[in-house]
């Protein structure tokens, strides 16, 4: 284990599971703990339950040194571009270390399989599959990967294992100086409603805290850091974001956008922008949309994530455009201070804790944009928008979790 580790993190909320990660990675010989955490939107294509500094403040208060922000491309792009947005924070950053992840696979099975994903053989099979059967990536991903290999069936049965996969072929193609640690996963699975002694998903604990606004439901789940930081977010009106009225202002936006407007937005290829256009005259709800716009090619999870991006703005890029700046969410002191000091002086491009540092370009304005429709959505928004008068969490005076 290399003295740095990353971990890539959305803490929606942060829960046991992930306490247990951050020791794990700490007891395997990390010094330093860096967590590249998803903003105000998710990667499943929704606003985040919870504001991206409540949640860098639980991190940091359970043993992170130092959290810096992916970009909203990256979150907003699938599993596969979630990885190269973070393969491209840690190359910019030009240090070495070690990418820590949950997973139910060793890292040696997933360097195996992910030897056998990266051949020639495998993507010309894999590019016949979409042509011929319409899959969409993953799918056709997984039934290829069966063909070369044994234990692809068992180790892509798991998120948190095809998520790792996508992390190794992007640091690898990255070239970024990193190596890999799996923590083996107890308790709750990914995104499942099961608990497990003191374990429950993200997910789980975002539906009880939405049906009961009341954290003592969940506080079992919970370091007592994050019960605190959530008790107060509710009671103050930070959370939650408002899903009913983004839903409304998704729906809006998509009615104003034409088949041009809408071609332009991130993710949105194959025609899709005319199968929107097509079926918004006859959709009553964002919910009616997906579900007649989704295909075999298009799953709900994608589909969530273009009419968001649609909703905020977020045009395609140019492929050749790198990151302009990595955003800081926060450090404790004086460990993580120290981490971003040395980080400073090794990257290639800034590390801002105020956007309005940032060079002018479409990801500030749609970041900004994000950062100001996501406040409307909480019960009580601030004037203000947070992109820009926030100040990043610094937490002083408490030893490691």
């Amino acid at each position: 284990m290399n003295k740095t580790a990353f971990i890539i993190s959305e803490y929606d909320p942060f829960h046991n599971g992930h306490l247990y990660h951050i020791r794990q990675t700490r007891a395997a010989g990390a010094e330093t703990v860096v967590c590249l955490l998803s903003g105000n939107f998710m990667q499943r294509g929704t606003p985040a339950f919870f504001n991206k500094y409540d949640r860098a403040e639980m991190a940091l208060k359970n043993g992170a040194d130092l959290v810096l922000e992916l970009p909203l491309r990256a979150v907003l792009g699938g599993a596969h571009n979630y990885a190269v947005g973070a393969s491209e924070i840690l190359k910019a950053l030009h240090a070495s270390g070690t990418l820590s992840f949950g997973a139910s696979a060793s890292v040696d099975k997933l360097r195996s399989l992910h030897s056998i994903t990266e051949t020639s053989d495998f993507f010309l099979m894999l590019h016949e599959r979409i042509m011929q059967t319409g899959e969409n990536y993953a799918a056709a991903f997984a039934r290829t990967a069966k063909i070369f290999s044994d234990n692809a069936e068992s180790i892509l049965s798991d998120p948190n294992n095809v998520l790792a996969l996508e992390y190794m072929r992007a640091v690898s193609a990255s070239g970024a100086p990193i190596d890999f640690f799996a923590v083996q996963r107890v308790g709750a699975i990914h995104d499942g409603n099961d608990t497990y002694q003191e374990f429950a998903s993200a997910k789980r604990i975002r539906e009880e805290l939405r049906s009961a606004l009341d954290p003592s439901v969940v506080s079992g789940f919970l370091p007592e850091s994050s019960f605190e930081i959530i008790k107060n977010a509710l009671i103050n009106g930070r959370a939650p974001a408002d899903m009913e009225r983004y839903e409304l202002v998704t729906m809006v936006r998509l009615l104003m956008m034409d088949k041009e407007e809408l071609g332009r937005i991130e993710g949105v290829n194959q025609g899709l922008e005319n199968r929107i256009i097509q079926e918004l005259k006859t959709s009553a709800s964002l919910t009616e949309l997906l579900d007649n716009v989704k295909m075999k090619r298009f799953t709900y999870a994608r589909l969530r994530r273009i009419v968001c991006a649609a909703a905020l703005g977020l045009k395609k890029a140019d492929p050749d455009e790198g990151i302009g700046y990595i955003r800081v969410l926060g450090f404790r002191e004086p460990h993580g201070r120290e981490a971003l000091n040395r980080l400073r002086q090794s990257t290639s491009v800034p590390l801002l804790t105020n956007l309005s540092d940032a060079s002018d370009g479409p990801d500030k304005e749609t970041e900004i944009r994000a950062g100001k429709l996501y406040e409307l959505l909480l019960p009580a928004a601030r004037s203000c928008n947070p992109e820009i008068c926030a100040k990043p969490v610094i937490i002083t005076g408490l030893d490691y979790a």
